[in-house]
C-alpha cells in the first residue's frame, strides 16, 4: 500500500504541502502492496501547491509537531433575501413510494440525468425532457455507496455478498453491466467516487484512515494509496472528488479527537500518483464539509455547514492549488446546506431555509449573490415539512431534483441566475 509520509498535514489555515513524484504507480493485485510515495531520503517530487512551503513533521493523530494553535478562518455575512417561488417547471420523476426515497445527489449520465438517495441506496435515471415519472427508469436498488455519471454510463461503489468494496457499472438507463472490480476488503465507510471517461477515482475510509484508488473500465489501475493513520479524524469524515485538468482533485473534511475541524486538499494524477497534499483550513468551531464544486478556472468552492445541528451555510473559495481565496461567506437565510454546483464562473447552492423550505441561490466566483433565494419546493413557510434538494450543472445552467410534500420527487432546470430554463 502506498502511504504519504506527510499524511495529516498541519492544523493551519494554510497548511504545508507534500509532493510525490508524478510517475504512474505500479500495478497491484490487492491492498497492502507497494511502498510509501515519499519514503526516499529527500522526499522530493512534483508539486501542484503553487508555493514553496517546507514539509512539516506529522504526528500520528494528523497534527503537526510543534504547530501553533490553529486560527479560525475568516467568515463574513452575505445578507439574506426572502425567497420567491421558482419559475422553473418541476416535472415529477418519481411517484410517492413506500421506502420514501429522498434524493440527495444528482448529476448527468450520457444524455440523461440521474438522482441517487444515499439513505435508501437507490437511484433512478431520466431524460432532460422528461414529461412525467413514466419517462424515468424504475428505481434501482442495491448496496450502493457512491454513484457517478460520465459520458456513457454510471460507475458505482457497492458492497458484495461478503461485504467487500467493489466497483460496478450501469448504463444510462440503470441496467447493470459486466462484472464487478474488487477495490478493497470489508469494513469501509465514507465513500466517494468520480468517473471521468475510462478512469475513476474511488475514495473511502478504513478505520480512521482515508484511502484512494484509481479504477479503469474493467480493472484497477494501481495500488491502494492511504493518507495516514488518522487522516479521517474521529468523525464527520467526508471526502469529495472533483475532476480537474489532467488530474483528480480530492477535498475532505473531518473532526479530530480534540474536536478541531479541518479540510485538506490533494491533487491526484490519473494513474494514482499524489501530486500535492495539504490542509487548507481549520477551526475550533463546529463545521462540517458538505459538498464542493470545481469552477471553469479550476478554483474550488467548499460548502460547509456551521454548528451542530446546522444553523448556517458557509461558502469558502480555494484557488486551483488549494489555497484559501478570500474570506468565507456565511449565506444568511440558509439553515442547512445540501449541495453546490458550478456552471462556468457561477455557483448554485441548494439548502434548507430558516422557514424549512428548499431554496436555491446563485453566486459569483467571488461568493457574491446574483439574486435572491428561490423557493423550489411546494411547502409553506414554517410548515414543518422535511425538505430536500440536490443540484448539478448541465448545459445552460443547473438541474435540480426536489422532494415534494406528497413524497414524490421532481426535476427542474434553471439558468445561471435561477430563472426557468427549457431543457
Amino acid at each position: 500500500m502506498k502511504r504519504l509520509a506527510c499524511a495529516g498535514a498541519a492544523l493551519l489555515v494554510a497548511g504545508a504541502a507534500c509532493g510525490v513524484s508524478e510517475g504512474e504507480p505500479p500495478s497491484s493485485s490487492g491492498a497492502g502492496a507497494g511502498r510509501s510515495g515519499i519514503d526516499a531520503a529527500d522526499g522530493t517530487g512534483a508539486r501542484l501547491d503553487g508555493g514553496g512551503n517546507p514539509e512539516r513533521p506529522v504526528q500520528a493523530d494528523g497534527g503537526s509537531a510543534g504547530a501553533a494553535e490553529p486560527e479560525p478562518f475568516e467568515v463574513v455575512d452575505v445578507p439574506d433575501a426572502p425567497c420567491t417561488p421558482t419559475t422553473a417547471a418541476l416535472i415529477t420523476i418519481l411517484l410517492p413510494e413506500p421506502l420514501k426515497i429522498t434524493f440527495d445527489h444528482a448529476g448527468s449520465v450520457a444524455e440523461r440525468r440521474f438522482a441517487f438517495d444515499s439513505g435508501t441506496l437507490a437511484f433512478v435515471t431520466f431524460p432532460s425532457d422528461a414529461a412525467s415519472a413514466a419517462d424515468a427508469s424504475p428505481p434501482v436498488y442495491g448496496d450502493l455507496l457512491a454513484l457517478s455519471g460520465n459520458g456513457t454510463g454510471l460507475r458505482a461503489l457497492e458492497l458484495d455478498a461478503s461485504g467487500a468494496l467493489v466497483a460496478t457499472a450501469f448504463d444510462a438507463w440503470g441496467v447493470r453491466l459486466a462484472t464487478s472490480i474488487n477495490v478493497d476488503e470489508a469494513g469501509t465507510g465514507n465513500h466517494a467516487l468520480l468517473s471521468a471517461g475510462e478512469r475513476s477515482l474511488a475514495v473511502w475510509r478504513t478505520g480512521r484512515e482515508l484511502r484512494s484508488r484509481v479504477l479503469g473500465a474493467t480493472a484497477v489501475q494501481g495500488q491502494i494509496f492511504d493518507f495516514g493513520p488518522a487522516s479521517c479524524g474521529e468523525h464527520d469524515c467526508n471526502p469529495i472528488v472533483l475532476g480537474s485538468e489532467g488530474h483528480f482533485v480530492l477535498v475532505w473534511g473531518r473532526t479530530a479527537h480534540d474536536a478541531g475541524f479541518s479540510v485538506s486538499f490533494a491533487a491526484i494524477g490519473t494513474g494514482g500518483a499524489t501530486l500535492s497534499i495539504k490542509t487548507v483550513l481549520s477551526s475550533r468551531e463546529e463545521y462540517r464539509l458538505v459538498d464542493a464544486a470545481l469552477l471553469a478556472d479550476q478554483s474550488i468552492a467548499l460548502l460547509l455547514s456551521e454548528g451542530a445541528p446546522s444553523r448556517a451555510a458557509v461558502l469558502q473559495m480555494l484557488d486551483r492549488f488549494g489555497n484559501l481565496a478570500g474570506p468565507a461567506r456565511r449565506l444568511l437565510g440558509a439553515a442547512e446546506p445540501w449541495s453546490v454546483a458550478s456552471h462556468g464562473s457561477s455557483l448554485g447552492v441548494v439548502a434548507r431555509s430558516l422557514e424549512d423550505q428548499a431554496v436555491f441561490r446563485s453566486f459569483s466566483a467571488l461568493g457574491q449573490p446574483s439574486g435572491a433565494w428561490s423557493c423550489i419546493d411546494d411547502s409553506e413557510p414554517g410548515s414543518g415539512f422535511a425538505p430536500r434538494a440536490a443540484i448539478f450543472a448541465e448545459p445552460g445552467g443547473y438541474g435540480m431534483v426536489v422532494r415534494r410534500i406528497d413524497g414524490s420527487a421532481s426535476y427542474g432546470s434553471v439558468d445561471e441566475l435561477g430563472a426557468a430554463r427549457t431543457p
